[in-house]
C-alpha cells in the first residue's frame, strides 16, 4: 500500500515537471475582460491580443466571468484567429462589445457562454463575419444600429440566434442559424433590413417579429431568398422569375410566408453557395460540403433517401435501414469537394467503427467508389473528398469473409482454422484470417467470424 502511494506521488511530481500542457494541450488563458482602448492600446497589456496597425488578433483563448473583449476604438478589426472567447453565463455579460463605434469588424472568433455573444449598440458600419457563436442567451444583438452586417457566421444552440432591435438598413446574409431554442432571428421595431441567403435550420421559431415592419427577404431572381429547412415544404418542379417554366432551379415554386406582411418570394431548397475558393455549405451541424472553387453561385440540394442500390461485395451498409445522401447543386464548381457526413445507425463494435468507409455512387461504372479521408469518432462523422456530387452512404466491411466471396460461411471458417494460433512469419499465417488485425489469429477472430456467420455482402 505504501509503495502504491509513493508511486502515485511520483507520478504527480512528474506531471508537474513536464507540465499538464504537454498532455492535455494549452490551457485557456483566464484573462478577465480585455479592452481595445480608444487610443489603440490593449488593456491589460498581458492579454492574449496583439495588434498590427488597426488589426487586433487574438493569440490565445479568453475566459471571463464578466465581459470578454470590449472595443472602444473606431476603424479596427478584431480577428479571433479561431480562438475562443468563453463566458460563464453571467447576467448582462457579452463576449464582444461594440458600443457607439464606427467601422469595426469582428471575425474568425468563437464566442460562447455569455448573455450576449456579440453585442453591438448605437453603432454604424460594423461587420460581424465568419464567427462561431453558440451557447449564449442571444447570439448576436444589434440595438439602435444602422448599415451594419452579420455575414457568414455559424449561430448555433443559443436561446435566440440573432436579434435586431430598432435597427435599420442592416444586412443579414449567408449565416447558418440552427438549433436555437427560442428563435433563429428576432426583429423588433427594425425595418429596411436585407435578410438573404441564410440557412434557418431547426430553430423553435425561425423568425419572431414584433411589431411587423417591412424588410427585404429575397434578392431578384435567380439570387433567391433564404433556406427555411423543414419549415418550408414546397416543391421545386418549376423555374424562372414566375416559377412557371418546367425545370428545377433550387428555388421553391411557392413563396414562404413569414408573417402577415413578410414573404420570402424565392425560398431556397438548400444552403446557398457563394462564388470563391474554399466555400463551405453547411446543411446541418454534422453535414457540410467545402468547395475548393465555386465558379458561379447556386444552391446545395440534399435529399435523404433509403435507396436500394446493392452494397459492394464484402461490405454491409451501416444500419438496418441504411441512409443515402443524394446531393446535387445549381452552382458551378471546379476542383475538389470535401464532404463531412454523420454515420447513423448502430455501429456494431469498435472494430467496425475503425473501418467505416464513405462511398459515393458512380453512375458510369454502376458501382461504389471509396472517397474516405478520415473518421471523427468523437463527433460520429466521416469525411471524404470527391470531384463530383452524387449519392453518398457509409459502409462497413463484412468481417469474417476471409476468402472475399461476399459470404461468411464454412469455407471462411476452414481458412481461419487452418491459420489458428499463427502470427506473422508463421508457416500457416494468413493475414486475411487476422480479422481484428492484432497480428494473431485466435479465438477473438473466431468470435467475430461466428457473429457474422451466414451474412452476405450487400445485405443491409
Amino acid at each position: 500500500m505504501l509503495k502504491s502511494v509513493h508511486v502515485a506521488f511520483l507520478v504527480i511530481l512528474i506531471l508537474n515537471c513536464v507540465g499538464l500542457t504537454a498532455l492535455f494541450g494549452p490551457a485557456v488563458a483566464s484573462t478577465g475582460t480585455v479592452y481595445i482602448r480608444a487610443n489603440g492600446s490593449i488593456d491589460p497589456p498581458t492579454s492574449p491580443l496583439q495588434n498590427n496597425g488597426t488589426i487586433y488578433t487574438l493569440t490565445g483563448d479568453v475566459s471571463s466571468d464578466s465581459n470578454g473583449v470590449v472595443v472602444e476604438k473606431d476603424g479596427v478589426v478584431l480577428d479571433g484567429a479561431g480562438f475562443t472567447i468563453q463566458g460563464t453565463g453571467t447576467i448582462n455579460s457579452f463576449g464582444v462589445g461594440v458600443e457607439g463605434r464606427i467601422n469595426v469588424t469582428v471575425k474568425g472568433t468563437r464566442v460562447e457562454g455569455f448573455q450576449y455573444g456579440i453585442n453591438v449598440v448605437d453603432s454604424l458600419n460594423v461587420e460581424i463575419a465568419e464567427n462561431v457563436i453558440e451557447e449564449n442567451v442571444v447570439g448576436v444583438l444589434f440595438q439602435n444600429c444602422s448599415f451594419n452586417g452579420i455575414l457568414k457566421n455559424e449561430i448555433i444552440d443559443n436561446h435566440d440566434g440573432v436579434d435586431l432591435h430598432s435597427s435599420l438598413n442592416c444586412t443579414v446574409c449567408g449565416n447558418f442559424v440552427a438549433e436555437n431554442s427560442l428563435s433563429g432571428l428576432g426583429l423588433c421595431s427594425s425595418q429596411n433590413n436585407t435578410i438573404i441567403h441564410n440557412s434557418f435550420v431547426a430553430n423553435l421559431q425561425q423568425v419572431n417579429s414584433c411589431p411587423n415592419l417591412l424588410n427585404v427577404w429575397n434578392g431578384a431572381y435567380p439570387s433567391g431568398g433564404n433556406w427555411w429547412s423543414k419549415s418550408y415544404n414546397g416543391t421545386d418542379i418549376f423555374e424562372g422569375r414566375f416559377q412557371n417554366i418546367t425545370g428545377s432551379d433550387g428555388i421553391g415554386d411557392a413563396t414562404y410566408v413569414i408573417d402577415n406582411i413578410s414573404i420570402d418570394s424565392y425560398p431556397l431548397m438548400g444552403p446557398w453557395i457563394d462564388t470563391g475558393q474554399n466555400i463551405t455549405a453547411t446543411y446541418s451541424p454534422s453535414i457540410s460540403f467545402t468547395y475548393s472553387n465555386v465558379v458561379s453561385s447556386g444552391v446545395l440540394i440534399l435529399n435523404v433517401t433509403h435507396a436500394t442500390k446493392p452494397a459492394p461485395l464484402g461490405f454491409l451498409f451501416l444500419g438496418a435501414i441504411p441512409v443515402f445522401y443524394d446531393v446535387n447543386t445549381t452552382a458551378s464548381y471546379s476542383s475538389s469537394i470535401s464532404i463531412t457526413l454523420p454515420y447513423t445507425g448502430v455501429v456494431p463494435n469498435s472494430l467496425a467503427e475503425k473501418n467505416l468507409v464513405l462511398v459515393q455512387w458512380n453512375e458510369t461504372s454502376q458501382n461504389w467508389d471509396n472517397i474516405t479521408t478520415g473518421t471523427d469518432r468523437t463527433d460520429n462523422s466521416i469525411s471524404g473528398e470527391t470531384s463530383q456530387l452524387s449519392i453518398f452512404t457509409v459502409i462497413v466491411p463484412l468481417f469474417g469473409d476471409i476468402n472475399k466471396d461476399g459470404t461468411v460461411d464454412i469455407y471462411d471458417a476452414i481458412l481461419l482454422a487452418g491459420a489458428f494460433n499463427s502470427t506473422p512469419g508463421s508457416p500457416k499465417w494468413n493475414p486475411a484470417a487476422d480479422i481484428n488485425k492484432d497480428n494473431v489469429v485466435d479465438i477473438y477472430d473466431a468470435i467475430i467470424l461466428a457473429s457474422n456467420f451466414g451474412k452476405t455482402g450487400g445485405a443491409g
